[in-house]
């Protein structure tokens, strides 16, 4: 494996972890409950160059590709969406 930044061979591969950016959004649009979305994705894995610090993502096949987590992500926004617009149509 080689960077695509600077072409170094010197490449680690590890786990995302906690996001704390995506558990902000959560707790804006779901109240403290949405700290949890912060979690999404903290299995997935990146290569990080020793040399220069790019990270990639690594790509998954087949199970565990984050599809189910990224539909879960759609509806819980599109509940809050409703949930705050249906009070103001009615």
């Amino acid at each position: 494996m080689r960077c695509p930044h600077c072409g170094s061979h010197h490449i680690a591969i590890v786990r995302k972890g906690y996001r704390p950016g995506l558990g902000c959004l959560g707790v804006l649009l779901f109240n403290w409950i949405g700290l949890l979305l912060g979690f999404l994705g903290s299995n997935d894995l990146e290569q990080v160059c020793v040399t220069c610090g790019h990270r990639q993502t690594v790509s998954r096949q087949g199970p565990g590709c984050g599809c189910t987590c990224l539909t879960l992500l759609l509806a819980l926004l599109l509940i809050a969406i409703l949930t705050r617009l249906l009070p103001v149509i009615l």
